[in-house]
Formats: C-alpha cells, sequence, structure tokens
C-alpha cells in the first residue's frame, strides 16, 4: 500500500485543493470545506466524520463516498481506518 500525505495548510486555495484531488486515487477528509472541495473530482473519498445530523446531510451518497463515522471523531482509530480502506478495496 502506497501512501501519500500533503499537507497544504495556509497553502491551500480551492484550485489547489482540487488540481491534487483530480490526481489522487483516494482523498481522506473530515467535513470541512476542502473536503468537499476536493469530493467535486469524483474520485475515492473517504469521510470521517461525527455521526450526527449535519454530518449526515453534508455527506452525498454519489457511488464514489465512502464514510467513517463515530459518536466522536476521536474515537476513530487509524486501524479502523486502515482496514476500512483494505476492506473496501479503496487503494
Amino acid at each position: 500500500m502506497f501512501l501519500c500525505l500533503i499537507n497544504q495548510i495556509d497553502k491551500s486555495p480551492p484550485k489547489t485543493i482540487y488540481s491534487i484531488a483530480k490526481k489522487s486515487t483516494l482523498i481522506i477528509s473530515n467535513d470541512t470545506g476542502p473536503g468537499h472541495i476536493a469530493s467535486l473530482s469524483n474520485n475515492n473519498i473517504l469521510w470521517i466524520v461525527n455521526d450526527n445530523n449535519i454530518s449526515n446531510a453534508n455527506i452525498g451518497n454519489k457511488k464514489n463516498n465512502f464514510k467513517i463515522s463515530s459518536n466522536k471523531i476521536n474515537d476513530i482509530s487509524v486501524n479502523q481506518v486502515i482496514d476500512f480502506i483494505v476492506k473496501n478495496k479503496l487503494l
């Protein structure tokens, strides 16, 4: 499995986010503006979100949208994310 993380904090205008997302095989994001911009790429996106009405309403049901949710987002472990990616063959 190949994993590439790109830290673009304070360097992430929408055009940059979208162009990186278009080149990505899998995008992992929480329910934020940059995540929604990245989802416009129509590439696989794994949302890590709180299980609440806001996230349920914000995250669409497109075939390339995947979601891991919990009552507390901090309760979602790295191993859960890795297992989900492997199980769903996202990479």
